[in-house]
């Protein structure tokens, strides 16, 4: 007599709650990595923003030798930001210099789960990825 005859096919509660299990840590390290993926990808969008915004700037003073529409305004910029990024002028003392300009990138209110990390840009074409760490200090990479 066959013993399978009145089994029925199916997983068992352990190997299901086995099979969960593996999931869970499966998903526990892919997440993360996920995370900086599109953190990455949401940067990018900035950097290209940004260049943008740089062509503008080098067209504008080619044809009238000053970053500056007037000694204390700037040109309006035609990309002022990206679906997770706002795109300025900084408040830095190279914005004073009418042969120098800094754009930055900061990202927007409500999307914190990017970071507070913020892209610059120079008129030198330098781009750094700056962030304050939790002792208070600004580090940047380029």
């Amino acid at each position: 007599m066959d013993d399978k005859v009145g089994r029925r096919g199916g997983f068992t509660l352990i190997e299901l709650m086995i099979a969960l299990a593996v999931v869970g840590i499966l998903a526990s390290l892919a997440l993360p990595s996920y995370r900086e993926q599109v953190i990455r990808a949401r940067q990018s969008e900035a950097r290209a923003a940004l260049l943008d915004d740089a062509h503008f700037l080098e067209r504008w003073y080619a044809e009238k030798g000053t970053f500056k529409q007037s000694s204390t305004a700037w040109p309006s910029l035609p990309v002022t930001g990206t679906e997770f990024y706002d795109i300025a002028f900084t408040t830095t003392a190279k914005n004073t210099d009418d042969g120098e300009y800094q754009l930055q990138a900061s990202p927007t209110p409500g999307n914190s789960w990017i970071g507070d990390a913020t892209l610059t840009l120079d008129q030198d074409g330098n781009i750094k990825l700056c962030k304050t760490g939790d002792d208070g200090k600004k580090t940047c990479q380029l």
